[in-house]
Protein backbone atom coordinates (compact mmCIF):
# COMPACT_ATOMS: atom_id res chain seq x y z
CA UNK A 1 0.00 0.00 0.00
CA UNK A 2 1.42 3.39 -1.02
CA UNK A 3 1.60 6.41 1.26
CA UNK A 4 -1.24 8.08 -0.66
CA UNK A 5 -3.43 4.99 -0.26
CA UNK A 6 -2.73 4.99 3.47
CA UNK A 7 -3.66 8.69 3.70
CA UNK A 8 -6.90 8.14 1.75
CA UNK A 9 -7.77 5.16 3.93
CA UNK A 10 -7.19 7.28 7.05
CA UNK A 11 -9.36 10.08 5.67
CA UNK A 12 -12.21 7.69 4.90
CA UNK A 13 -12.06 6.17 8.39
CA UNK A 14 -13.81 9.24 9.82
CA UNK A 15 -16.95 8.36 7.86
CA UNK A 16 -19.51 6.00 9.46
CA UNK A 17 -19.11 2.35 8.45
CA UNK A 18 -22.53 2.27 6.77
CA UNK A 19 -21.60 5.26 4.61
CA UNK A 20 -18.22 3.74 3.75
CA UNK A 21 -19.85 0.47 2.69
CA UNK A 22 -22.11 2.33 0.28
CA UNK A 23 -19.93 5.16 -1.01
CA UNK A 24 -16.41 4.51 0.30
CA UNK A 25 -15.04 2.73 -2.78
CA UNK A 26 -16.25 5.51 -5.07
CA UNK A 27 -14.77 8.29 -2.93
CA UNK A 28 -11.51 6.38 -2.49
CA UNK A 29 -11.17 5.92 -6.25
CA UNK A 30 -11.89 9.62 -6.81
CA UNK A 31 -9.24 10.73 -4.32
CA UNK A 32 -6.62 8.35 -5.70
CA UNK A 33 -7.17 9.52 -9.27
CA UNK A 34 -6.36 13.18 -8.59
CA UNK A 35 -3.76 15.12 -6.58
CA UNK A 36 -4.53 15.04 -2.86
CA UNK A 37 -4.25 18.66 -1.77
CA UNK A 38 -4.60 20.02 1.74
CA UNK A 39 -7.86 21.71 0.78
CA UNK A 40 -9.32 18.45 -0.55
CA UNK A 41 -8.22 16.61 2.59
CA UNK A 42 -9.87 19.20 4.85
CA UNK A 43 -13.05 19.00 2.78
CA UNK A 44 -13.13 15.20 3.11
CA UNK A 45 -12.56 15.43 6.87
CA UNK A 46 -15.25 18.09 7.29
CA UNK A 47 -17.85 16.11 5.35
CA UNK A 48 -16.85 12.94 7.17
CA UNK A 49 -17.33 14.61 10.54
CA UNK A 50 -20.76 15.82 9.40
CA UNK A 51 -21.75 12.33 8.30
CA UNK A 52 -20.49 10.94 11.61
CA UNK A 53 -22.61 13.41 13.61
CA UNK A 54 -25.70 12.71 11.49
CA UNK A 55 -25.25 8.98 12.03
CA UNK A 56 -25.21 9.29 15.83
CA UNK A 57 -28.14 7.75 17.64
CA UNK A 58 -30.43 10.16 19.56
CA UNK A 59 -29.47 8.38 22.78
CA UNK A 60 -25.81 9.23 22.15
CA UNK A 61 -26.52 12.88 21.34
CA UNK A 62 -28.74 13.48 24.37
CA UNK A 63 -26.54 11.35 26.60
CA UNK A 64 -23.37 13.26 25.75
CA UNK A 65 -25.13 16.61 26.32
CA UNK A 66 -26.38 15.47 29.74
CA UNK A 67 -22.94 14.02 30.54
CA UNK A 68 -21.36 17.40 29.78
CA UNK A 69 -23.76 19.10 32.21
CA UNK A 70 -22.83 16.63 34.94
CA UNK A 71 -19.10 17.03 34.26
CA UNK A 72 -19.50 20.80 34.60
CA UNK A 73 -21.32 20.21 37.88
CA UNK A 74 -18.45 18.10 39.19
CA UNK A 75 -15.90 20.70 38.12
CA UNK A 76 -17.81 23.51 39.81
CA UNK A 77 -18.19 21.50 43.01
CA UNK A 78 -14.51 20.58 43.20
CA UNK A 79 -13.09 23.96 42.20
CA UNK A 80 -15.53 26.30 43.98
CA UNK A 81 -18.26 24.59 46.05
CA UNK A 82 -21.23 26.80 46.79
CA UNK A 83 -22.40 27.75 50.29
CA UNK A 84 -24.84 25.33 51.87
CA UNK A 85 -27.93 27.49 51.33
CA UNK A 86 -27.55 27.59 47.55
CA UNK A 87 -25.57 24.39 47.09
CA UNK A 88 -28.01 22.02 48.76
CA UNK A 89 -30.78 22.82 46.27
CA UNK A 90 -28.57 22.37 43.20
CA UNK A 91 -26.29 19.64 44.53
CA UNK A 92 -25.11 17.12 41.97
CA UNK A 93 -25.58 14.22 44.39
CA UNK A 94 -28.52 14.45 46.76
CA UNK A 95 -29.86 12.14 49.51
CA UNK A 96 -32.96 10.31 48.32
CA UNK A 97 -34.57 9.68 51.73
CA UNK A 98 -35.01 6.06 50.57
CA UNK A 99 -33.40 2.76 51.51
CA UNK A 100 -32.36 2.22 47.89
CA UNK A 101 -30.94 4.25 46.36
CA UNK A 102 -29.56 6.37 49.18
CA UNK A 103 -28.31 8.96 46.65
CA UNK A 104 -29.79 10.39 43.47
CA UNK A 105 -28.10 12.34 40.70
CA UNK A 106 -29.77 15.77 40.82
CA UNK A 107 -29.73 16.64 37.09
CA UNK A 108 -31.02 13.18 36.18
CA UNK A 109 -34.05 13.63 38.47
CA UNK A 110 -35.06 16.94 36.89
CA UNK A 111 -38.14 17.48 34.72
CA UNK A 112 -35.86 18.63 31.90
CA UNK A 113 -34.01 15.31 31.91
CA UNK A 114 -37.33 13.41 31.89
CA UNK A 115 -38.44 15.49 28.90
CA UNK A 116 -35.14 14.72 27.13
CA UNK A 117 -35.75 10.99 27.71
CA UNK A 118 -39.22 11.29 26.20
CA UNK A 119 -37.91 13.19 23.17
CA UNK A 120 -35.11 10.64 22.83
CA UNK A 121 -37.69 7.83 22.72
CA UNK A 122 -39.82 9.69 20.18
CA UNK A 123 -36.88 10.54 17.94
CA UNK A 124 -35.51 6.99 18.17
CA UNK A 125 -38.81 5.46 17.09
CA UNK A 126 -39.30 7.83 14.16
CA UNK A 127 -35.69 7.55 12.99
CA UNK A 128 -35.49 3.76 13.23
CA UNK A 129 -39.12 3.17 12.12
CA UNK A 130 -39.63 1.13 15.27
CA UNK A 131 -36.64 -1.18 14.77
CA UNK A 132 -34.89 0.16 17.91
CA UNK A 133 -36.65 -0.08 21.28
CA UNK A 134 -37.20 3.52 22.51
CA UNK A 135 -37.10 2.43 26.15
CA UNK A 136 -33.72 0.75 25.71
CA UNK A 137 -32.45 3.83 23.85
CA UNK A 138 -33.50 6.04 26.77
CA UNK A 139 -31.73 3.71 29.20
CA UNK A 140 -28.59 4.01 27.07
CA UNK A 141 -28.91 7.80 27.18
CA UNK A 142 -29.24 7.69 30.98
CA UNK A 143 -26.23 5.38 31.28
CA UNK A 144 -24.08 7.70 29.17
CA UNK A 145 -25.19 10.68 31.26
CA UNK A 146 -24.34 8.86 34.49
CA UNK A 147 -20.88 7.76 33.38
CA UNK A 148 -19.06 10.71 35.08
CA UNK A 149 -20.79 9.86 38.37
CA UNK A 150 -19.64 6.23 38.21
CA UNK A 151 -16.14 7.36 37.23
CA UNK A 152 -16.06 9.72 40.21
CA UNK A 153 -17.10 6.84 42.48
CA UNK A 154 -14.23 4.72 41.16
CA UNK A 155 -11.83 7.60 41.85
CA UNK A 156 -13.28 7.85 45.37
CA UNK A 157 -12.74 4.12 45.93
CA UNK A 158 -9.17 4.46 44.66
CA UNK A 159 -8.50 7.36 47.02
CA UNK A 160 -7.83 9.76 44.15
CA UNK A 161 -10.93 11.91 44.71
CA UNK A 162 -11.43 12.98 48.29
CA UNK A 163 -14.82 13.62 49.90
CA UNK A 164 -16.12 15.98 52.55
CA UNK A 165 -19.51 17.11 53.82
CA UNK A 166 -20.81 20.45 55.03
CA UNK A 167 -23.93 21.35 56.99
CA UNK A 168 -26.15 24.45 57.20
CA UNK A 169 -23.75 26.48 59.36
CA UNK A 170 -20.56 25.49 57.56
CA UNK A 171 -18.51 27.49 55.09
CA UNK A 172 -17.17 25.45 52.16
CA UNK A 173 -13.44 25.35 51.65
CA UNK A 174 -11.78 26.34 48.40
CA UNK A 175 -9.87 24.16 45.96
CA UNK A 176 -6.60 25.57 47.32
CA UNK A 177 -7.63 24.34 50.77
CA UNK A 178 -9.20 20.96 50.07
CA UNK A 179 -7.53 19.94 46.79
CA UNK A 180 -9.18 17.31 44.56
CA UNK A 181 -12.22 16.82 46.80
CA UNK A 182 -15.97 16.52 46.22
CA UNK A 183 -18.25 18.34 48.67
CA UNK A 184 -21.51 16.74 49.82
CA UNK A 185 -24.31 18.83 51.34
CA UNK A 186 -25.85 17.04 54.32
CA UNK A 187 -27.45 18.30 57.51
CA UNK A 188 -25.87 15.40 59.45
CA UNK A 189 -22.47 16.03 57.77
CA UNK A 190 -22.16 12.33 56.93
CA UNK A 191 -20.26 11.50 53.76
CA UNK A 192 -22.09 8.85 51.67
CA UNK A 193 -20.13 5.78 50.66
CA UNK A 194 -18.45 5.61 47.28
CA UNK A 195 -20.51 2.49 46.53
CA UNK A 196 -23.75 4.45 46.90
CA UNK A 197 -22.35 7.00 44.46
CA UNK A 198 -21.39 4.22 42.04
CA UNK A 199 -24.85 2.65 41.87
CA UNK A 200 -26.90 5.87 41.97
CA UNK A 201 -27.10 6.28 38.15
CA UNK A 202 -28.05 2.60 37.74
CA UNK A 203 -31.21 3.05 39.80
CA UNK A 204 -32.31 5.67 37.27
CA UNK A 205 -32.45 3.13 34.43
CA UNK A 206 -35.97 1.71 35.04
CA UNK A 207 -37.47 5.21 35.11
CA UNK A 208 -35.48 6.10 31.99
CA UNK A 209 -36.98 3.06 30.25
CA UNK A 210 -40.47 4.23 31.23
CA UNK A 211 -39.96 7.78 29.89
CA UNK A 212 -38.37 6.44 26.72
CA UNK A 213 -41.28 4.07 26.18
CA UNK A 214 -43.72 6.97 26.56
CA UNK A 215 -41.73 8.88 23.94
CA UNK A 216 -41.82 5.82 21.70
CA UNK A 217 -45.61 5.68 21.92
CA UNK A 218 -45.67 9.36 20.99
CA UNK A 219 -43.52 8.60 17.96
CA UNK A 220 -45.79 5.68 17.02
CA UNK A 221 -48.84 7.94 17.05
CA UNK A 222 -47.04 10.47 14.86
CA UNK A 223 -46.05 7.72 12.39
CA UNK A 224 -49.64 6.48 12.21
CA UNK A 225 -50.98 9.98 11.55
CA UNK A 226 -48.44 10.45 8.78
CA UNK A 227 -49.55 7.19 7.18
CA UNK A 228 -53.21 8.23 7.31
CA UNK A 229 -52.38 11.66 5.85
CA UNK A 230 -50.45 10.12 2.97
Amino acid sequence: MTIKERVVSALLSIYPSQWRNEYGAELSHLLLMRPLSIGASINVLWNGAGQRVRSLEPSTIFGVIAMAVIVIGFAQNILAPRPYASGVATSLLQPSMMTLPTLVVGPMKSNLFALALIVCGRWTYLRSHGSINPGIAAMRMSLIAGFPVMLAAILMLAGVLGTTAIGPADTPTTFQQHGFTFTFYATDRIVPSAWSVLVSPLFQLPLAWLWGTIGGRWGLNIARRRQVAS
